[in-house]
């Protein structure tokens, strides 16, 4: 964000504070500006090249233009700032990001868009279209194996989901329009699922879940539930949750919306008694597998 002579702020994406850039403005209003960059005239020493060549029309990352280092503090600073600036409280102490120690090739699953043209991609907010997509530096190197064999030409298709297992087990969950589940063969290992409106899942080839290894306790996830899309960001997300519930064995812990029994789990094991409620059925009868060995758990 930077300002005009009048003090009105001007927000520019890939640009980093520090820096003189040339800009060129897209949208004006009275109290902000929006605009893209045009050029970089001295660059900040947090700057580096971005390492994924969609980088800027893509719309999946964000902050590849800075070191890894630096993006942690501006996240933070973001923070603090829409705290301050938007919710309106006068003091906010922002702990430092958490460092995901696999920044690079840390998502387990992958959510692709038909391209008008033919082929899989992500959403361009650039060119305010799916765009085709030919490498990924955040996704599992599986996923992208899995994604660059895909020869997929299905009408209706609406979203397609990659996922790979702790046991690097594949598996594709389509969504498309309608119910009526299409004629599919596979010539390679992969599980194959369609995921219908209300996001319970049919199995059309293979298993109907991927297993997924958190804290050394494993949990199945069916195609159509959540689950967090990084192992390594999840067990720091669990820490952060246990460290700040504090639980002693007395406590009763309510769970929401609990998904298929992640932070249920890692509660269970030091509360007194855990409430968890979730709506997805599939969800719900993973977290019935997932915890059967607890005996203090509701699950609603």
């Amino acid at each position: 964000m930077g300002r005009d002579e009048n003090g009105r702020p001007i927000f520019v994406p890939y640009a980093i504070p520090s820096e003189e850039v040339r800009v060129r403005l897209t949208t004006e209003k009275r109290h902000f500006a929006r605009a893209e960059l045009v050029d970089v005239l001295e660059p900040s020493p947090e700057r580096r090249d971005p390492r994924c060549p969609h980088f800027g029309e893509c719309g999946g990352c964000h902050f590849q233009h800075m070191h890894y280092e630096a993006q942690l503090k501006a996240k933070q600073v973001v923070v603090g700032d829409q705290l301050q600036r938007i919710g309106g409280f006068k003091s906010v102490n922002v702990k430092p990001v958490l460092a995901n120690p696999s920044p690079w090739n840390y998502r387990f699953d992958v959510s692709l868009s038909p391209v008008p043209d033919g082929g899989l991609g992500f959403w361009s907010p650039h060119k305010h279209q799916v765009i085709p997509i030919d490498d990924c530096f955040i996704i599992h190197s599986r996923l992208l194996e899995l994604w660059q064999d895909f020869d997929l030409e299905l009408p209706g298709l609406r979203k397609l989901t990659l996922r790979v297992g702790d046991d690097e087990a594949l598996l594709a969950a389509l969504e498309i329009d309608g119910v009526e589940p299409p004629e599919l063969a596979a010539d390679f290992p992969v599980s194959v699922a369609i995921v219908m409106p209300d996001k319970t899942a049919v199995s059309l080839i293979g298993d109907n879940y991927i297993m997924q290894r958190v804290k050394g306790r494993d949990f199945r996830v069916s195609p159509g539930c959540f689950f967090q899309p990084s192992p390594t960001a999840a067990e720091l997300l669990v820490d952060a949750v246990l460290d700040y519930a504090d639980v002693t064995g007395s406590e009763s812990a309510l769970d929401v919306y609990s998904g298929v029994g992640l932070l249920t789990a890692f509660l269970a094991e030091k509360a007194g008694q855990v409430t968890a409620v979730e709506l997805n059925p599939d969800a719900v009868a993973d977290t019935a597998g997932n915890l059967n060995e607890f005996d203090n758990i509701n699950l609603y």
